[in-house]
């Protein structure tokens, strides 16, 4: 798309022109995403234009905007055409940050304008706080206008014609009972959650290719760097931590060294000895040219638990059931969760939640069955279709889910379907839910976000619809980068939260 009237376009690093702009009197800087212009927006503008000779607008740049998905609407060549054929509007600036920092920064403002709003209601990121204190860091003021308020995102859900995304059905759905206190529900819980499952360490060892050797018919790489992540149910465990007021862990290891122990008072790991057992580290060799995996190699011990270990570990389960308020069951097939464990588990009058993952190591054996009778199943569509191999040639996901509920007693499903979104399936209703990436570095461990946020939500009573939600920011969260670098950012989340529930 042309932009028109690039001369009234600044860059962060216009410092002449910046400083020509400033000889000539005060300037004024308000700062956005401005993804629909409406009255409030224009209002705005008039309010802070009254107080300076210039009026700059800072643009969030479309990466940089953390307001939900399918935000913003439209892309920052609209946004910025839109401003600047606003007679109003004197400069507009791209941000390309989370914040107004850097352009503050660079233009030293008189004046920052913000709308009233932002000083009453909290801020998730903590930005206006941050940019308050750089405003007066650069000899500024910063003020606040009392305009009446809009909402770009209420205009596009009352509107959905205007929606640029494929979204947009589901958030009509989503906001029709107008939910407001999703936030509040999760932040005052008061919910103890108990984990079972084994640690897995994911290791990413980055490459890059030289091409054949010279003597042998393999081909060669060069390593670059290498970094280990925390996966599997710690890392299950340390998002819970997050969001709960306690969080236990109950695993298999050889000792303690290897476990870890963090704020005793939320998080605490217990675990029976398995005394041959060794890490599980999952290796993946990492082309850095294209991000594609070239190999993995898996390092493990999967025996089942002997009798001794199983007698242990019984009693392990029923002493931290009982200071629980829900049970995460995260199989992932190591021996850990026998058929025999797994009945016991599902047989507490607590809700259980259960994963039990499909990988190259238990493609012949993954059994999801064992787990019959839990009240939520979450796992993805290729899950689903190895339960039934040949015994069904039914191919469409929700048939499939309902067919899978029919065979078993299990009481509500949750089937992932990668960039197709996730399903919510029981016995009285389907509902679906859009993927909100299209492209991610690596997949490993979105499972397990999606878990975590899918799972509160349904032990804290939500709708369908609004647990879908919370699984998929978290996976979209999850998806940005390499197995599981980052916990689940609860601030990133409220804000997401905060502008798509109005």
């Amino acid at each position: 798309m042309k932009i028109k009237e690039k001369n009234k376009i600044l860059s962060v690093n216009d410092t002449n022109k910046i400083n020509k702009i400033k000889s000539l009197g005060t300037i004024v800087l308000c700062h956005g995403v401005f993804d629909i212009i409406h009255e409030g927006h224009i209002n705005h503008f008039k309010f802070a234009k009254k107080f300076a000779n210039t009026l700059i607008v800072s643009v969030t740049n479309d990466r940089f905007v953390n307001k939900g998905p399918g935000k913003p609407n439209f892309n920052i060549y609209s946004r910025i055409n839109m401003l600047i054929n606003l007679k109003i509007v004197d400069y507009v600036i791209i941000s390309n940050s989370v914040s107004a920092i850097p352009v503050i920064n660079a233009v030293k403002p008189n004046l920052y304008c913000k709308d009233i709003e932002y000083k009453k209601k909290t801020d998730y990121n903590q930005n206006i706080n941050n940019e308050i204190k750089a405003v007066k860091k650069n000899k500024g003021k910063t003020i606040f206008s009392k305009e009446k308020k809009y909402s770009s995102s209420k205009i596009l859900i009352e509107n959905p014609s205007l929606m640029n995304n494929d979204y947009k059905e589901f958030f009509v759905r989503l906001n029709r009972d107008n939910t407001k206190n999703i936030i509040n529900k999760i932040e005052n819980n008061r919910l103890s959650g108990l984990i079972i499952g084994e640690i897995i360490y994911d290791r990413y060892i980055f490459t890059e290719g030289l091409g054949k050797s010279g003597k042998d018919s393999i081909l060669t790489h060069k390593r670059i760097s290498e970094k280990t992540y925390k996966g599997g149910s710690l890392s299950i465990a340390l998002n819970f931590s997050n969001f709960l007021k306690k969080c236990t862990l109950l695993t298999e290891a050889k000792n303690k060294k290897i476990l870890l122990k963090k704020n005793k008072d939320k998080f605490y790991i217990d675990y029976i000895k398995k005394n041959d057992s060794k890490k599980i580290v999952k290796t993946k060799f990492i082309d850095i040219a294209t991000n594609n995996k070239i190999l993995g190699i898996y390092d493990f011990n999967d025996r089942i638990l002997n009798i001794n270990e199983k007698r242990k570990f019984l009693k392990k389960i029923n002493y931290n059931k009982t200071k629980c308020d829900f049970i995460i069951i995260a199989d992932y097939d190591h021996g850990l969760l026998t058929d025999d464990i797994a009945r016991e588990i599902i047989k507490t009058k607590k809700p259980v939640i259960v994963t039990s993952q499909l990988n190259a190591a238990n493609l012949s054996f993954h059994n999801i069955k064992k787990f019959d009778g839990a009240d939520l199943l979450i796992i993805n569509s290729n899950e689903l279709k190895n339960f039934f191999r040949r015994k069904t040639l039914e191919q469409n996901t929700e048939k499939l889910g309902k067919l899978f509920l029919k065979e078993t007693k299990f009481k509500n499903l949750i089937v992932t379907v990668g960039n197709k979104g996730s399903i919510f399936i029981n016995r009285k209703s389907i509902v679906k839910c859009p993927a909100f990436v299209n492209n991610s570095k690596d997949k490993i461990g979105s499972g397990d976000f999606f878990l975590v946020l899918a799972s509160l939500g349904f032990v804290l009573n939500f709708k369908p619809e609004e647990i879908l939600f919370l699984g998929s920011l978290a996976a979209k969260e999850n998806l940005k980068d390499f197995g599981n670098k980052n916990l689940i950012s609860k601030n990133r989340i409220y804000k997401q939260i905060q502008h798509t529930f109005l």
